[in-house]
């Protein structure tokens, strides 16, 4: 199969399978909902506003130009951007021998984790299809062109910049090492010229302030093991990802064959190592959510692909690819919580209820909560809107979701500490003691929503409840 029928056969693959999960809302992360909030307030204001930092201005300023269409605009931007980054690499798959290019490429877009973000308004993808782009040009001997697209995906999520580093083996010839390096200088060069470009406007409004994160504490460890597991590959996934160590040492056996080729020189498969281990160490450093490994995964596959047996890594890819349709794991006891299918069993544990799912696995999962997460926002917002006397309801990370829910409406001052006004009610994400301070001299009485209390005092350290704050009753 030439490259052009085999990029076309994959991207309808993908870009097909993504279209019945587009309508329903802008995603179940509230990150989401505010690329959509940011989006708007370009459009309409005509200023670059950041949805969180350190900014993610591409992507913020092309959803800008299509917000007025809503989610499913948005949503199907960010599914046709993921059918292109699997496309290209099943040609990058290609170009290494594999003999499963095809299978390699619907499995990235089948784990779980990229199935769900390629659906809704995230950036992840975005970069992604970048990077795959600046991958293929560097494959080519364009260094060039190469540098710039990766620019561009930097100005998608600016941790895709530690790639210029590992991809600058693309070009280096052990043979011919001087003008090697040349080329590289060239390829960096371009990199950078582009990232500062693109962030020309996020400096232009914040300065060298935009170059921050929200620190909301690290996530307890059984948390962060779940984003390395199951929330990536799903059950069934997580447990084939898990075999893949006795797998590999079954590929030491000189009759073994690989997906991948084991003449394959080193220099690819060094790249990939280093592209793997400059994400986890990301990810160490900043432990937040298992997204944030979404491009590694390309990588990840490849080199599995090369160490383990050609019938096994089938087997395995299958397994990753069923796993976004069947068997799920979720909490059960919150009110956004979707109702389970027929075969589920539900897990008591400790003062939690966990729900495991047989028939529905994380796509639809997810797809389901998000719905049920918009029925909650609304009924939050006619709480509030329900108020006789000037007040103020902390939300959480709700706050996005009900700006973007409000007509109009844009938050009153910058991430992370920006307010909506809706009437005689102030929403807030968190109640810190300069917030109670102020509201305890206007008289406000003071709300919050469920979960929101502990959340609030895992971040400020302030007890809402002892400052006088009382849970906001919703109609059920």
């Amino acid at each position: 199969m030439n490259n052009r029928r085999l990029f076309l056969l994959v991207f309808s693959v993908v870009l097909l399978s993504r279209l019945p999960f587009l309508d329903a809302g802008f995603g179940n992360d509230p990150d989401g909902w505010r690329v959509a909030t940011t989006a708007r307030y370009i459009a309409t204001n005509g200023e670059y506003y950041a949805s969180r930092f350190p900014g993610f201005p591409v992507v913020e300023l092309i959803c800008a130009l299509v917000w007025k269409h809503g989610a499913l605009a948005m949503n199907f931007l960010t599914a046709l951007v993921s059918a292109v980054a699997v496309g290209m690499l099943s040609l990058i798959a290609k170009h290494y021998a594999c003999k499963d290019a095809i299978l390699l490429a619907l499995t990235f877009a089948f784990t779980p984790i990229v199935f769900i973000n390629s659906t809704i308004t995230m950036d992840y993808l975005w970069a992604v299809m970048l990077v795959m782009l600046s991958w293929y040009a560097g494959l080519k001997g364009k260094p060039i062109s190469a540098g710039l697209l990766l620019g561009v995906a930097v100005g998608c999520r600016i941790t895709t910049a530690a790639i210029a580093l590992p991809f600058a083996l693309l070009f280096f010839e052990k043979s011919n090492w001087k003008s090697s390096i040349i080329v590289i200088v060239k390829y960096w060069i371009a990199t950078g010229v582009v990232m500062i470009i693109v962030f020309v406007p996020v400096f232009h409004v914040y300065g060298l302030q935009f170059f921050t994160f929200f620190d909301q504490g690290l996530p307890p460890f059984y948390i962060i093991a779940r984003y390395l597991t199951v929330d990536i590959w799903g059950v069934v996934g997580a447990i084939a990802v898990a075999s893949i160590p006795v797998l590999m040492l079954l590929n030491r056996k000189k009759n073994s064959v690989s997906s991948i080729p084991k003449t394959i020189s080193p220099g690819p498969v060094n790249m990939w190592i280093a592209v793997l281990i400059l994400f986890v160490i990301e990810f160490i450093a900043n432990p937040r959510e298992g997204a944030y490994l979404i491009p590694a995964i390309p990588f990840f596959l490849l080199l599995t692909a090369r160490y383990i047996p050609r019938v096994q890594y089938i087997t395995v890819c299958l397994f990753i690819i069923i796993s976004s349709f069947v068997v799920s794991i979720d909490s059960a006891d919150r009110p956004w919580n979707p109702e389970p299918s027929r075969c589920a069993v539900k897990i008591n544990i400790k003062e939690r209820t966990i729900l495991v799912d047989f028939l529905r696995g994380s796509i639809f999962t997810d797809y389901f909560q998000r719905l049920k997460r918009i029925e909650y926002t609304k009924k939050v917002i006619q709480a509030g809107d329900n108020l006789k006397e000037p007040s103020v309801v902390i939300v959480g990370v709700w706050l996005s979701y009900i700006i973007e829910m409000t007509p109009n409406a844009m938050p009153e001052s910058e991430f992370p500490d920006y307010l909506l006004k809706r009437g005689i009610v102030e929403y807030i994400p968190l109640l810190t003691p300069e917030y109670l301070s102020r509201y305890r001299q206007e008289g406000r009485r003071m709300y919050y929503i469920f979960t929101v209390d502990q959340h609030n005092m895992d971040v400020t350290m302030l007890d809402i409840k002892q400052a006088g704050a009382v849970e906001l009753k919703l109609e059920k």
